[in-house]
């Protein structure tokens, strides 16, 4: 994410800012756009509170969610697309609703778990790949 006059210090995640002289990244204050798209490897693993908007992991792109907990902001949704993969390893993701698409990887390991806000939707199509092997979708 680019924001004006203020260096980014790691372009894989929309809330680390720059970094000073002791090698300290500072965390991005402001809203970050409607929708974060992921293309490439994100490991994210952050005990920081922030909430997220729209999440779209497209054909390459990898989302692991370690030991963290990510919430989303109301109405947002993960759209996992062909090719891409979501990956909760013992972290959790809160007031989400969740759309795998064909050919889409879901994958909740090690008490990983997915909550969804209310009323909200998990998706899974004809065609994606999910794999619940310790955790739960609530």
């Amino acid at each position: 994410m680019w924001i004006p006059d203020e260096q980014d210090g790691d372009d894989s995640n929309p809330i680390i800012g720059a970094m000073d002289e002791y090698g300290n990244c500072d965390t991005l204050t402001v809203t970050p756009a409607v929708t974060w798209y992921i293309n490439s490897s994100v490991n994210y693993n952050s005990t920081d509170s922030f909430t997220y908007p729209n999440v779209v992991i497209e054909q390459e792109g990898y989302l692991n969610i370690t030991n963290a907990s990510m919430t989303m902001k109301r109405n947002a949704t993960i759209r996992v697309k062909n090719g891409g993969k979501l990956v909760v390893n013992g972290g959790q993701i809160n007031e989400a609703s969740i759309v795998v698409e064909n050919g889409g990887t879901l994958i909740i390991q090690h008490g990983g778990m997915v909550r969804l806000m209310h009323n909200g939707q998990y998706i899974a199509q004809v065609g994606s790949k999910i794999s619940i092997i310790s955790g739960k979708i609530e």
